[in-house]
This record gives C-alpha cells, structure tokens and sequence, in this order.
C-alpha cells in the first residue's frame, strides 16, 4: 500500500500542476495529479488503476505503466511512501 507524505501539498498554478514540500517542487500532469489524489494509504496500484480507467481513454496496460512509473518518481522523490 501507499500513503502520502503529508509535508507534500498539490496546487496548480497557470495551469501547471505542482506537488511541494515548501523546498521541493515537483512538476506533474494531470494523471499525476490523479494518482496522488487516489492515495489514501488503504488502495494499491491496481484499485488506483482500476479508478483512474474510468476517467482516461487508454488502455488499462498502457495506464497501469504510466501510474507504476509515476508512483516511482513520487518514491524516489518522497511524495509517496510505501507502507506494509
């Protein structure tokens, strides 16, 4: 499961979506965007998936790629953090 750092706070600004700790920014798009919001520490990737197919026309494997490779940056960047 995921759960959010809550230092971390999304705001778009002139159209540009941002996630930031007040030090670091990130720059995401709105399926980023998406998946953060999707996060409440209870979902895996496959419910975040599942949710977020409803909304985007692509493929559920071309979607479930694009969300594994944006929760890694979120990781690798301390937005998200892995819970057990």
């Amino acid at each position: 499961m995921l759960k959010k750092n809550f230092n971390f706070m999304i705001a778009k600004i002139d159209n540009k979506i941002y996630i930031s700790d007040g030090t670091k920014l990130f720059e995401t798009n709105s399926i980023g965007a998406d998946i953060y919001k999707q996060v409440n520490g209870k979902r895996n990737i496959l419910e975040i998936t599942s949710n977020l197919s409803q909304i985007y026309d692509v493929s559920f494997e071309e979607l479930s790629n694009d969300i594994k490779d944006i929760i890694y940056q979120y990781l690798q960047f301390g937005i998200l953090k892995e819970t057990n």
